[in-house]
C-alpha cells in the first residue's frame, strides 16, 4: 500500500507550509491544518447524509447474489477441501486490498475465513476501509465480517475509513452496526420472554 504524500494534495484544502517535526524527518502537521481538514470531512459527511434519496435510506443492505448451483456444496466435498488447503489464509485480505469482488466471492464460497488477518492485524474489512471499496465491504459484512477488528496500530475498520475520508464506507459501517445492535436487542428480548 502506498501512502499519499501530504505535500501533493489534489484537494481544495491547501495545507500551510509544514515545519520540521523536531526529529529531522519530514513535516509535522499543525493543529490548525488538521482541524480544518476534520471540519471539511464532517461537512462533506453531513452533506452526503442529507442528500441521500429516501429509497437509499430505507432499503436494506443487499448485494447481488449469484444463482446457486444445482449441486449442493458439502463441507466434506473433497475437491472443495483440497482447494481450501492451497489457498493462503490471507488471500481474502489481499483480494480486499485490490478491491477484487469476484475473487472475494470465490474465496468465501470455498469457506475462507471472512475475519482472517495478515501479520499486522489487518482484516479484509480493514483493507476495504483503507481503499474505499464499498461493494467489497458490503459483501464481507453480509458474510459476518467483524467491525471491531483491531490492527497492530489499534485502529478498527471504522477508524480507518474515517481517517481516509471514505464517507460512503463510514455510512455503511454505521448502518450495519445499528442493524446488528437492533438484532441483538431483539434476540435478548425474545430470550427474556
Amino acid at each position: 500500500m502506498d501512502e499519499d504524500d501530504p505535500t501533493e494534495v489534489d484537494h481544495p484544502l491547501q495545507l500551510p507550509q509544514l515545519a520540521d517535526s523536531g526529529y529531522g524527518e519530514g513535516p509535522a502537521f499543525s493543529a490548525a491544518a488538521l482541524s480544518c481538514a476534520n471540519e471539511e470531512f464532517e461537512d462533506e459527511f453531513r452533506r452526503k447524509m442529507a442528500d441521500r434519496p429516501i429509497e437509499e435510506i430505507v432499503k436494506p443492505l443487499t448485494v447481488e447474489v449469484m444463482e446457486p448451483s444445482t449441486r449442493k456444496k458439502s463441507l466434506t466435498d473433497p475437491t472443495r477441501l483440497i482447494k481450501k488447503l492451497f489457498v493462503k489464509n490471507t488471500a481474502i485480505v489481499e483480494a480486499a486490498s485490490n478491491g477484487d469482488l469476484d475473487k472475494i466471492a470465490k474465496l468465501l464460497s470455498l469457506g475462507c475465513n471472512v475475519n482472517a488477518t495478515d501479520r499486522w492485524g489487518w482484516s479484509a474489512l480493514s483493507m476495504c476501509a483503507y481503499g474505499g471499496h464499498l461493494a467489497v465491504a458490503k459483501l464481507l459484512l453480509e458474510h459476518g465480517a467483524d467491525l471491531d477488528n483491531i490492527d497492530v496500530d489499534g485502529d478498527t475498520p471504522m477508524q480507518i475509513a474515517t481517517t481516509r475520508g471514505h464517507s460512503e464506507v463510514v455510512i455503511l459501517f454505521d448502518e450495519v452496526r445499528a442493524e446488528r445492535d437492533r438484532l441483538a436487542r431483539e434476540q435478548v428480548a425474545e430470550g427474556a420472554s
